[in-house]
């Protein structure tokens, strides 16, 4: 499994962006606190899972959803969970009409 700090890093290299560029847009966002030391610590690994609000502002300025950035790590998987049946189209319902 690959790491989240691994699928964060691969993401900022990809947008071009520096961990301080990073952590400036996280900034703008509302993640006022964020440095370009903390994205090097989620980055290396010595953050396993930052808070959610943190994921959030990361997620956005990276221009990931929270669930493409959990695939990317290999925390969560690329197909969608199966609905339960009342919710499929694909499936003839019940009628559930009364005649009477």
């Amino acid at each position: 499994m690959k790491a989240l700090g691994t699928a964060i890093r691969d993401q900022r290299i990809r947008l071009g962006l520096t961990q301080e560029g990073l952590a400036d847009r996280m900034a703008g966002l509302g993640d006022e606190n964020i440095r370009q030391s903390d994205i090097s610590r989620i980055e290396n690994g010595l953050v396993q899972l930052p808070r959610f609000e943190r994921l959030t502002y990361l997620t956005e300025a990276l221009e990931l959803s929270l669930g493409e950035l959990l695939v990317n790590a290999g925390w969560a998987q690329k197909e969608p969970f199966p609905r339960p049946a009342e919710e499929r189209t694909d499936e003839p319902q019940p009628d559930t009409s009364s005649d009477n």
